[in-house]
């Protein structure tokens, strides 16, 4: 890891001088960056607040055809697939990943470089003589949410990683693996300090780019989700979903807008260009992107009616040769005739009412759950008709068993998550987490219990000696 901490520092600086998102609206001259002076002021500490946020669309990108979390961990799924395959991708494709994969390399770096940030930050603004209480708590809350953040992505990812909570990059970078039991703790930890200190501010629909109470308590869902703890997830995916005049289901087409009244904690797209290739295919392109496209099995789990597959899908192409491709970010560039300002949505509500179906189906609450999973179909075109192919679950299936209505839930999380950071990849594992090859079948007949999680990157084994690759690698 000492590899990594060498560049963190100078990476601080530079993401707190970067003026290209319009929400960093404090500048300090490159060269003159200290703790004190960014702390001196609650303008200065919000802007190095916000060149976090800044820094962390390398990785957050929701776009499948750059985002690493979407595009590359979607590929070990059954959920994309692409034209053509470097040969790193293939070996995403092919669940066989080298621990000197560049990808396997960059996530790693990624996350170590925001939690480094947010731990420095943190200790940086609770020794600040120049921030009120309440300006410190919130700044410390938001700082652990990014820190619970990192964690929760890097364990699901690699299973065992050290487990950094102090700025000292030179002590961190002899630190051995956690194990992951040790690691969901500390997530917790986190989640509920920022729950209690980060505040209730951005809050507004298309100003949601900030962690706070809210962002908080729906990771905090979805991490007691994954811990199989049932009771505390319905609690803290409720305690969202009761916000219902600050976040609402919205309509298909906006969900993933900067102003969607769904999002509840989503990136900033930087600067005039919007990044997301995605949307090349609607924006005069002449060609269609040849890049990700989801695969038959995806394509084929939707109904006639669910619209989704049209709104958030560009349909093409035939069974033998897959050309449907993800289309839930539209806008390629802010200077296309039309464009509609769009944002990296991390976090939004139609996830916590998933969250709380299962959880609630789980605790044998079926009426409960079936009423969220129905949220979310009806706003995607389910009827109470017979004639209809896509139903509601209360009017198809009432009396559904647990059993049924749980596959019901897995399938409607791939429906309503697809190429959304890794969504699929990580219920695969943590619903069947020992036959990986049970779960996708003939989809990935070849993958191997150990490749659950990637591997360590080669780099950070040669660097520091406390850390043992991975079993199967």
């Amino acid at each position: 890891m000492k590899s990594i901490y060498k560049i963190l520092v100078l990476l601080l600086m530079m993401t707190v001088a970067s003026s290209c998102d319009k929400t960093i609206d404090v500048n300090i001259p490159a060269g003159v960056f200290t703790t004190e002076t960014v702390f001196n002021t609650n303008d200065a500490a919000q802007a190095a607040m916000r060149g976090i946020y800044q820094s962390m669309t390398n990785i957050l990108s929701s776009c499948p055809f750059e985002g690493i979390l979407t595009g590359t961990i979607g590929l070990g799924a059954d959920e994309l697939v692409r034209a053509n395959y470097s040969t790193e991708q293939q070996q995403f494709f092919d669940n066989n990943i080298f621990p000197d994969n560049s990808a396997v390399a960059n996530i790693w770096a990624a996350y170590y470089s925001y939690i480094y940030q947010a731990n420095n930050l943190y200790e940086a603004a609770e020794r600040s003589p120049g921030l009120s209480t309440a300006q410190k708590d919130a700044l410390m809350g938001e700082a652990r949410f990014i820190r619970a953040l990192s964690f929760f992505y890097l364990t699901n990812l690699y299973n065992k990683v050290p487990l950094v909570l102090t700025s000292n990059y030179i002590n961190n970078a002899l630190l051995p693996v956690s194990d992951q039991k040790d690691i969901y703790n500390q997530i917790i930890i986190d989640l509920k300090f920022a729950q209690s200190k980060a505040g209730t501010n951005n809050t507004v629909a298309g100003s949601r780019y900030r962690g706070n109470k809210w962002a908080a308590t729906a990771l905090l869902a979805r991490v007691y989700l994954y811990q199989k703890d049932w009771a505390n997830a319905e609690t803290e995916a409720s305690a969202v979903i009761a916000q219902s005049t600050t976040y609402q289901l919205d309509a298909l087409e906006n969900v993933f807008l900067a102003a969607s009244k769904e999002a509840i904690w989503a990136l900033a797209n930087p600067g005039t260009n919007l990044y997301c290739s995605e949307g090349t295919s609607i924006s005069g392109s002449s060609s269609a992107n040849s890049s990700c496209r989801m695969t038959p099995y995806l394509v084929g789990q939707f109904k006639t009616g669910d619209q989704r597959l049209s709104k958030w899908g560009r349909l093409g192409g035939t069974v033998s040769a897959p050309n449907t491709a993800p289309l839930k970010y539209k806008t390629f560039s802010n200077t296309d005739a039309g464009a509609k300002k769009e944002a990296s949505t991390v976090l939004r509500l139609a996830e916590q009412y998933l969250i709380r179906a299962e959880a609630r189906a789980m605790q044998n609450n079926l009426t409960g759950a079936i009423a969220d999973v129905d949220a979310i179909r009806i706003r995607a075109g389910a009827v109470a008709n017979e004639s209809k192919d896509f139903k509601t679950i209360g009017y198809a299936s009432p009396n559904i068993s647990q059993k049924d209505l749980l596959a019901v839930i897995y399938n409607e999380r791939l429906l309503e998550l697809f190429s959304e950071y890794g969504h699929r990849w990580f219920d695969a594992k943590r619903i069947q987490p020992d036959d990986l090859a049970g779960y996708f079948g003939n989809r990935k007949p070849a993958i191997k219990p150990t490749a659950a999680y990637l591997p360590l990157p080669a780099n950070e084994i040669l660097v520091n000696p406390n850390l043992n690759q991975s079993e199967g690698y």
